[in-house]
């Protein structure tokens, strides 16, 4: 199915990011520009959140200009 307009991560990612040592406020912080990336592509998939998961774990693996508190924050595009 496609993503809502509304989509928004369940406690099973938050509990996913906890123990990549990501704090909630910035996996929040990615949810609008995956939901309008998702939005736009039209693609269905089965399971937003391990698509999500897998987007957070992309950004894990960017090249990092910064980390604070042993959060990823990735910058630029």
């Amino acid at each position: 199915m496609p993503i809502p307009p509304d989509w928004t991560p369940g406690e099973r990612v938050f509990a996913w990011a906890r123990k990549q040592g990501l704090t909630p406020d910035w996996v929040s912080a990615q949810v609008d520009e995956f939901v309008v990336y998702w939005t736009d592509a039209g693609a269905a998939r089965k399971s937003w959140e391990a698509t999500f998961i897998n987007r957070l774990r992309d950004l894990q693996a960017l090249p990092m200009r910064g980390r604070h508190n042993g959060t990823h924050t990735p910058t630029g595009h």
